[in-house]
């Protein structure tokens, strides 16, 4: 029993080995050591301060496939990025799930809307398979009702 020691008890109590140290409990932390204690191994997580108190804890937490990189032609970001991403939802159900996606298209966007359904039509065959689809205005509002602009075309979701 663990609760209700110190840490000075708990370091104390600690005779056995250990198949793997995991050294921050953050969500990183975290999901190794979930990962690893689902596979059998015997793993001691240790924090400087308390769980969740340290950078990992105050990022997004947001595993994304590098569609960004597309913008800047960093092909091979994107699919090292996507090809990761696919392998932890795969891999890591319930700690890695999708979001939900909207790209609004608007009349007079500096960019064009085909131009980004070019990048999610190469963004999804580098997934291995079609993430979002084209939508027109009407069938946008209904995916995000905050939507009011007049000058909404359509987009992606």
């Amino acid at each position: 029993m663990l609760f209700g020691k110190t840490r000075d008890q708990i370091w104390d109590s600690m005779n056995d080995d250990f198949d793997m140290i995991v050294i921050g409990g953050g969500i990183t932390g975290a999901g190794i050591l979930r990962e690893a204690v689902q596979h059998g191994y015997k793993v001691l997580l240790v924090d400087g301060n308390d769980f969740a108190s340290g950078t990992s804890s105050r990022s997004s937490k947001l595993v994304h496939g590098g569609l960004r990189y597309l913008n800047n032609r960093q092909f091979d970001v994107t699919f090292e990025s996507v090809t990761e991403r696919q392998f932890l939802l795969k891999t890591a159900p319930g700690l890695v799930d999708y979001a939900d996606f909207a790209y609004v298209e608007r009349e007079n966007d500096k960019t064009p809307g085909w131009v980004f359904g070019l990048g999610i039509l190469i963004y999804g065959a580098m997934a291995g398979k079609l993430l979002f689809r084209k939508m027109n205005a009407k069938k946008m509002r209904k995916k995000v009702p905050a939507l009011t602009t007049p000058s909404l075309m359509g987009g992606y979701g």
